[in-house]
């Protein structure tokens, strides 16, 4: 049988399960933000001797992350630590990941194809990881305001299906919106079946259709430049004219792909009880669930949800302080900047 190419091959096909061995590919391990905190502080940073091996990979949503960090002290730490253990190569944002998949038709079974980010932060991570004298220039500002308006998104988001989730009622401006979502759904989800099988299936597909309203309608990531030349591609400029033509021409866009990784983690986030304040960045880091082989964390807010959603993209999550356990100490090499 003729083997096929890698980009006919499947992403199901390609992940490579627990050893993370025997892949035709460099094996992505993913790094949540919480897990480059523990590493940074728990591996040792040796003489330089030899090219450091960068085995781990971070999106633009680890960097922002980090270098919303108050304490510069601690952000250049922690950017150190980067530089010497990760691949130059930054995956796709958020966005670049939902624009990819928008673009193939919403499949069940995502073909397998390149997840590096064309960010112009991609290029900068580069330069960065060239040179380890190198760091991040950047508006501290606008970086902060722009965070800022995406947390005052998610809560608000929270507070809208949250209560929902959790079983509260909901009355005025919160129903109406929910309605709204409950029909934008129903029309589009023409299939009688899943109707009388919505219960929990709806409060995360209106999760998810409430995350492309705010990521693809409302241009809300870390650099909404994907986005913009998606909409410009469609000649389309106002939020209804968007919705209208995302839930007409990919209605399957709040069921499958990076939205409902995202709602899904929201949904249990919502549902455990626990507070919204990290619920952005558990939301934007959720995609990468789907294109990784280990998603390393510290959050037990992502490691509980192996046991609660039987599935294989939730089962690549490992708890990385388990790890360095049953680890003997590691060690990397680098320069330090003077």
């Amino acid at each position: 049988m003729q083997q096929r190419s890698a980009s006919q091959r499947t992403w199901a096909e390609v992940a490579v399960k627990s050893g993370i061995s025997g892949t035709c590919r460099p094996p992505i391990i993913y790094l949540e933000t919480s897990a480059v905190n523990l590493l940074a502080d728990k591996l040792r940073f040796g003489q330089p001797r030899q090219a450091p091996a960068r085995r781990f990979f971070i999106s633009p949503v680890t960097i922002w992350e980090i270098l919303l960090t108050r304490n510069e002290e601690r952000r250049e730490h922690l950017i150190s630590f980067l530089q010497g253990a990760c691949s130059s190569r930054l995956l796709a944002s958020p966005s670049e990941l939902a624009v990819s998949y928008i673009d193939m038709g919403c499949p069940q079974e995502e073909p397998y194809h390149d997840t590096t980010s064309r960010l112009s932060m991609a290029q900068t991570w580069k330069e960065v990881c060239q040179d380890l004298d190198r760091t991040f220039v950047y508006d501290s500002d606008e970086l902060s305001r722009r965070g800022k308006y995406m947390r005052e998104r998610f809560r608000e988001l929270g507070r809208v299906v949250g209560r929902a989730v959790a079983g509260k009622p909901i009355t005025g401006d919160h129903l109406s919106l929910l309605s709204s979502l409950d029909d934008m759904i129903g029309c589009e989800c023409r299939d009688s079946s899943l109707k009388c099988r919505y219960g929990k299936r709806r409060d995360i597909w209106r999760l998810s259709a409430l995350m492309v309203f705010f990521m693809m309608c409302s241009e809300a990531d870390i650099d909404p430049t994907p986005v913009q030349r998606f909409w410009s591609k469609h000649a389309l400029d106002d939020f209804e004219g968007r919705m209208r033509f995302l839930f007409t021409e990919h209605p399957l866009l709040v069921r499958r792909g990076p939205f409902a990784a995202m709602a899904i983690v929201a949904y249990h986030q919502l549902r455990s009880g626990n507070s919204t304040r990290g619920l952005l960045w558990d939301c934007l880091h959720a995609p990468y669930l789907v294109y990784a082989d280990l998603f390393l964390t510290d959050d037990k807010h992502f490691t509980n949800l192996n046991a609660v959603v039987p599935h294989i993209n939730f089962g690549k999550v490992r708890l990385v302080r388990d790890l360095l356990q049953n680890s003997p100490s590691s060690t990397l090499t680098r320069r330090r900047r003077p």
